[in-house]
């Protein structure tokens, strides 16, 4: 059997208070409030999604996560008139 792997991103939502995992290649984002309850969250909806694209049970399915630290580097305010 092939094996199908789905890279995503993860990145925290400081304002938000979320992880949110964005896959650019498969057009799959989503957010929880852990890394662990993304990951879950990630094994359920994955599946679903690839399943109603008619993908369900072609392949071994392994979802790989960057989890990404955004740190500000500069701040920058205008003023608009």
């Amino acid at each position: 059997m092939a094996v199908l792997k789905i890279k995503f991103q993860a990145v925290w939502d400081d304002d938000a208070k979320v992880w949110v995992a964005t896959s650019p290649s498969q057009n799959i984002t989503t957010e929880a409030a852990s890394r662990e309850a993304l990951q879950s969250r990630l094994q359920t909806i994955v599946p679903d999604v690839l399943e109603a694209r008619g993908y369900a049970g072609q392949s071994e399915l392994v979802i790989a996560i960057d989890w990404l630290a955004l740190t500000p580097i500069d701040y920058t305010e205008l003023a608009v008139a």
